[in-house]
This record gives C-alpha cells, sequence and structure tokens, in this order.
C-alpha cells in the first residue's frame, strides 16, 4: 500500500539525518500530546469528558472530509484525536490510511511504524510484522522499522 505513494523525495536521495530528525520531532510531539491528556485528566477528572465520544465524532468527521477529498482537513482532524486518545489504533489506522491517499509518504511511513509500535506494545507481533515489513520495502534502509524488525 505504501508503495503507490510517490515523493518528490524519492527522485533525488535524502539524507537519513533528515528522516532521524523528523522522527524526533514526531516522537517529542508525541510526547508533548500525551503529557497534555494527562494533565487534562488530573485538572478536569477522567470523568468530565467522554473521550470516547468525541474519537467517534473524530473519526466520522475525518471520513466526510476525505470523501470531500480534503484531505488538510482530515488529517488535522485526526491528529487532534490523537491528542485525546495517542494509543488509538483505529485512529492511527485511519490516518495512515488518510496520509496514504493524499500522496504524504513519510507521513504515512511515519505513522505505519507508529502503528507497528503499538501493535507491539500489546504483544501483538502477527499484526506489526507486516507493516513494518511494507515499510521497509518501500524504504530499505528505515532503521526505526530494521530494528523493531529485528526485535520481532
Amino acid at each position: 500500500m505504501l508503495d503507490n505513494v510517490v515523493s518528490g523525495q524519492q527522485k533525488s536521495q535524502r539524507s537519513g539525518e533528515v528522516g532521524s530528525d523528523q522522527r524526533r520531532q514526531q516522537h517529542r510531539a508525541a510526547s508533548r500530546r500525551e503529557a497534555v491528556a494527562r494533565r487534562s485528566n488530573r485538572v478536569y477528572g477522567a470523568g468530565s469528558f467522554d473521550a470516547r465520544a468525541h474519537v467517534r465524532k473524530a473519526i466520522v468527521d475525518a471520513d466526510s472530509f476525505r470523501k470531500l477529498r480534503l484531505f488538510p482537513k482530515a488529517i488535522e482532524t485526526l491528529h487532534i484525536a490523537l491528542e485525546i486518545d495517542p494509543r488509538s489504533l483505529e485512529i492511527r489506522s485511519r490516518l495512515r490510511d488518510i496520509l496514504i491517499e493524499s500522496g504524504d509518504r513519510e507521513g504515512a511511513i511515519a505513522e505505519t511504524v507508529n502503528l507497528a509500535a503499538l501493535f507491539l506494545d500489546r504483544g501483538d507481533v502477527a499484526q506489526a510484522e507486516p507493516l513494518l515489513r511494507e515499510v521497509v520495502t518501500v524504504e530499505p534502509g528505515h532503521a526505526a522499522a530494521t530494528a523493531m524488525l529485528e526485535q520481532v
């Protein structure tokens, strides 16, 4: 699925440092989102906000934007939902699909690795391994995917 995404960077070789910088930035952003979610639960209480309802609505909204081919709006909607539930497989899977459909190769690869990492955290190697193999197929030098595959 990822191999269908054409990248402008595919035409010119990119350095490994750029990819690792981007992964570090994504990791820091994810950490910040998780911290915001933890703080909001402490401040407002876990029962004062129906996170599941918000996530369901975000997915429905993102699907509507996707049908209208408003990919940036669909992606933004799912990123906001990830701030509430950063470990949601459903949100991350939907985000990955939209990134692929929109042609964002790098974003799709990063989200595929994130999704695989969540599966591995849950002990679901059967789901994680094909995702990691897909990443390594389209980007053979992908360090994170290769390292994760070695753990499997």
